[in-house]
């Protein structure tokens, strides 16, 4: 899911820093050359969102009555 939601990107996440890279992206992260590593709220950022995508993806399955 969190490959599917990064814009321009269609290689898969291979190992765990790809991953976190990634979490860290939905989050704000902007992974310029001089910006260091991301932080905890821009991870917690990234979480919250992919958390959202995919309580939206579960609801989307579900039938409405």
């Amino acid at each position: 899911m969190l490959r599917a939601v990064q814009i321009g990107r269609h290689c898969a996440i291979h190992t765990v820093y790809e991953f976190y890279r990634a979490l860290a992206r939905l989050g704000g992260f902007l992974a310029r050359k001089c910006d260091g590593e991301p932080g905890w709220i821009t991870l917690w950022q990234g979480l919250e969102k992919l958390i959202l995508l995919l309580r939206g993806a579960e609801a989307m399955k579900q039938k409405c009555v």
